[in-house]
């Protein structure tokens, strides 16, 4: 967009000026080295050439002038040398112009200027080498009158000094043995020390337990000053059906009791439930919008409790595998290669290792390093202490990202907090729920996990186009809660 400038004043034939007269004595005005005058000359003849006017004898020379552009700094340099360094902004104003339709505009910004108000004559027709005329010479102004000095002020005199004051006779020392020692030439001192004596006199012994003494009197100064219970009057009725209407609705007790059917159906404990039902009701509901269902809010209260696994490194990892006999530890291993192997693009690489075992320690860093190795474990019992301590051991020598444990979610609530509680060595931080497909008691192992703090992170079911082959299965606590609470 090209800057545009606008001269907003109109113009008029610029009256002639009487021309300069050399003053007598002097050379005629002449040209400065380096200036250009002719435009002064032709002004002078009548004829306006657009030259700058300090005086303001042309018309249309303070005029404001309105410029257009892009932006305020590309305008800048065009005012400066149209108007000069003292231009004075009127006005600016940012706006749309162009375009079609009201699209593809473009921003302009339009700014309203003037010259500014010169502070003397803008030319000298005169060089510098020229003298300038001298101004005319005044009087000296006559000197003022003198004044005749002010009369010095009178001189006082000294005041006399104060007569010294004998020193005020010191008090008589007293005696150790005397209580009061009065000076016989003052009454007013004997009779003080008369009612002193007397009052002393007079004070009751202290009692010889002072400390029940002063409870007691506490207890009696608190029952006394105590303020009287206050019973407030009954609110209007106004008042009392705003503050009924202001608390929130408690859940209908028929959607309460669906919900706590629902979670016991699916092996979820009595008290586990009670637990979730509270923490939706007081902390969930309150934050979540009007519209939600307390089935809703159960169900975000049912994601919270449930632990969620850490993700494991991009570049290479370790998981090891544990359980029971039986437990489909070593199928859930089988599955995990083969998920590996199809979807990933790590390499993987499962090993079956025990206590007996020589490690093949840089084998195993570089199956680590590069893709994902796999740590397919002994069986493990929990009437075994002596084999879970020497797994543990191993585990610990192997140092793995990861440790799976292998549950079945056939098991009941107390044989699989049993178990969960003897595998406590091993460190388990994840858990893969297997015999999925046996069962609908999923709650069960969900709670285990709770309780114990394992990440439910694998379902292990048959699949069902191959039975005898396992379809393994990502799951999170979202996707568990809906499987175990499902969304109305």
């Amino acid at each position: 967009m090209s800057t545009a400038a606008y001269d907003t004043a109109s113009h008029r034939p610029a009256p002639r000026a009487v021309p300069r007269r050399a003053a007598p004595g002097q050379a005629p005005p002449r040209q400065a080295a380096g200036h250009d005058d002719s435009w002064l000359d032709s002004w002078e003849t009548g004829q306006d050439t657009g030259h700058p006017d300090p005086s303001g004898s042309i018309p249309g020379y303070f005029a404001p002038r309105i410029y257009r552009g892009r932006s305020v700094d590309e305008l800048i340099p065009t005012i400066v040398a149209e108007l000069g360094e003292d231009a004075v902004v009127i006005r600016h104003h940012r706006g749309l112009s162009g375009g079609f339709a009201g699209f593809f505009q473009k921003a302009f910004v339009e700014i309203e200027a003037r010259r500014g108000d010169p502070g003397g004559s803008l030319l000298d027709r005169y060089d510098e080498d020229d003298a300038a005329p001298a101004l005319p010479e005044y009087e000296a102004a006559p000197a003022l009158p003198e004044y005749e000095a002010a009369p010095a002020l009178p001189e006082y005199e000294t005041a006399p000094a104060l007569p010294e004051y004998n020193a005020a006779p010191a008090p008589p020392e007293y005696e150790a043995e005397k209580q009061t020692e009065v000076w016989p030439t003052n009454p007013f001192a004997a009779a003080l020390a008369e009612a002193e004596a007397a009052v002393r006199a007079a004070e009751p012994a202290v009692p010889p337990d002072l400390d029940a003494a002063l409870a007691e009197a506490l207890a009696e100064a608190e029952d006394a000053e105590a303020p009287e219970e206050i019973v407030a009057a009954p609110l209007p009725d106004e008042i009392q059906v705003e503050r009924v209407a202001a608390t929130p609705p408690a859940p209908e007790p028929s959607a309460r009791a669906e919900i706590e059917q629902t979670l016991r159906a699916v092996g979820i404990g009595e008290e586990l439930v009670q637990e979730l039902l509270e923490a939706a009701i007081t902390h969930v509901l309150p934050l979540m919008p009007p519209s939600t269902s307390l089935a809703g809010a159960v169900h975000t209260s049912l994601t919270q409790m449930i632990p969620a696994s850490r993700p494991l490194p991009a570049a290479g990892a370790a998981i090891a595998v544990v359980g029971a006999g039986g437990s489909g530890k070593s199928a859930c291993c089988a599955a995990l290669v083969d998920a590996y192997r199809e979807h990933s693009t790590l390499p993987a690489t499962c090993l079956t290792v025990s206590p007996d075992t020589v490690l093949d320690e840089p084998a195993l860093r570089e199956a680590r390093a590069g893709g994902l190795l796999l740590l397919d474990t002994p069986t493990v019992s929990g009437a075994s202490p002596s084999s879970i301590e020497a797994l543990a051991e191993l585990l610990e020598q192997l140092q793995p990202d990861r440790v799976v444990l292998a549950l079945p979610a056939t098991l009941g609530a107390t044989p699989a907090a049993q178990l969960l509680k003897a595998l406590a060595p091993l460190q388990a931080d994840a858990l893969a729920i297997t015999h999925a497909d046996e069962t609908d008691q999923l709650g069960v192992a969900v709670q285990t996990a709770c309780a114990f703090g394992l990440a439910p992170i694998h379902l292990l079911a048959r699949a069902e186009s191959a039975p005898r082959s396992w379809a393994l299965t990502w799951i999170d606590p979202h996707r568990l809660a809906d499987t175990l609470l499902p969304p109305r």
